[in-house]
């Protein structure tokens, strides 16, 4: 079901929230870094692999992936099956989520509440009046060196 949500953009299509079933007896919420955790070495990457869908997968397990990459560069290992399709990713040091439904790879979501709530929190001019106060200090340094 896709509602409608009056965000900071304009109007946007989101997913209401999924509210997970009551974990098994067992279950375990596993969230871990990608590079040099479940990248980087492939035969542990696949014992990894192996042994969730074994052993954990079954009981109800959640995998979520935490990373400091952005979402086209996380979600392109999943969509290669270079990592298993997690319940959620997080992404951008944690300013983005999304979420997966049962549909594998492709059957992702943007958390839009997530960002709203940062976007809330963020004083923007104050940032964008920095950032361009940076850029304009920069390109003095670069001119004055030249």
């Amino acid at each position: 079901q896709v509602e409608e949500l009056q965000g900071m953009h304009g109007i946007e299509d989101y997913r209401p929230l999924t509210v997970l079933p009551a974990p098994k007896a067992g279950a375990v919420l596993l969230m871990s870094d990608i590079d040099g955790t479940l990248i980087g070495d492939q035969e542990s990457t696949d014992k990894f692999c192996w042994i969730w869908n074994e052993q954990y997968r079954p009981r109800g397990a959640h995998l979520v992936y935490n990373t400091g990459r952005p979402f086209p560069s996380a979600h392109s290992l999943i969509k290669d099956n270079r990592l298993l399709v997690p319940t959620a990713l997080v992404c951008s040091e944690g300013t983005e989520i999304y979420w997966f439904g049962p549909g594998g790879s492709d059957d992702v979501e943007a958390d839009h509440e997530w960002r709203e709530i940062l976007m809330l929190s963020w004083e923007y001019d104050r940032i964008k009046a920095g950032v361009q106060a940076i850029v304009q200090q920069m390109q003095h340094e670069i001119n004055d060196a030249m």
